[in-house]
């Protein structure tokens, strides 16, 4: 019987990165800048409300801004999700979403919880709103490429707690661990600014390029919740001899230790 494990991330690659930055500040301007030279891709969380205003990105330039990032949803006027009423937070979260969507002319279903304030009731309204993800602020130290569940997707840190050691843990391959990993990092662009703290992501974005080169996947959290779909999604055979991929998106699995695509919307043999 073959040896079967999943996923590695597009290409055949072992590592992914993808970060996440809340509020929409207009400090996002320098920290897209730093990512496109950089040649990585971010998720922007941003309330729709707040646009425009004083010290946030304006209306005008949002679709231009994060052009090949993500735009995500923060809620409309931020508030601690946990201690409005269920139809409040539908309000909040609805028209964030279209009101982002107006602008981007694309959709939006991924989110970050404002505060990192969460519990069941409103992973239950966020499922009502059509949400795909959302991300907490509880940090796992880990490299994890999906959540137990994505309503309550866990980062890896916030950048701040970037260490060499960390970083050197999430490169070192161990021989019996074939899966893909994943460095999810989170923060707010204005705390670089605050405290003298923009030499840190360039030297984060500079390693990860350095150390990841061509094995490195860089990612918004959309594109890294699509693809996990799509690996979900794969059906194997009894014998283990093919594999239906019924989804959009090629798919990279490892066979007795051999790199193997599944092509979209195809049936492959194993």
């Amino acid at each position: 019987m073959k040896s079967i494990s999943m996923p590695l991330w597009p290409e055949g690659r072992p590592f992914a990165v993808t970060f996440s930055y809340d509020d929409g500040r207009d400090h996002d301007r320098r920290l897209v800048e730093i990512f496109n030279r950089s040649g990585l891709k971010g998720t922007f969380n941003l309330n729709g409300s707040r646009i425009g205003k004083e010290g946030v990105v304006t209306e005008a330039e949002v679709k231009s801004l994060y052009t090949g990032h993500e735009v995500a949803a923060h809620f409309l006027t931020h508030p601690f999700p946990s201690r409005i009423p269920r139809e409040r937070l539908v309000v909040e979260v609805m028209e964030d979403r279209k009101r982002l969507e107006s602008l981007t002319g694309g959709v939006v279903d991924g989110l970050a919880y404002p505060f990192g304030d969460w519990n069941a009731e409103v992973i239950q309204g966020l499922q009502a709103c059509g949400i795909r993800y959302a991300r907490t602020t509880v940090a796992t130290n880990g490299f994890a490429c999906k959540p137990a569940d994505w309503l309550a997707w866990h980062p890896t840190c916030h950048d701040r707690a970037v260490t060499p050691a960390l970083m050197e843990n999430f490169f070192t391959v161990r021989g019996w661990d074939t899966s893909a990993r994943l460095f999810y990092i989170w923060g707010h662009s204005y705390e670089f600014d605050r405290e003298g703290g923009w030499e840190s992501i360039e030297g984060i974005c500079r390693t990860l390029r350095e150390r990841g080169g061509e094995k490195l996947w860089a990612a918004t959290n959309g594109m890294v919740r699509d693809y996990m779909a799509a690996t979900q999604s794969l059906r194997f055979g009894a014998d283990g001899q093919a594999v239906v991929n019924p989804s959009a998106l090629d798919v990279w699995i490892v066979v007795d230790g051999a790199t193997v695509r599944v092509p979209a919307g195809k049936t492959a043999a194993l």
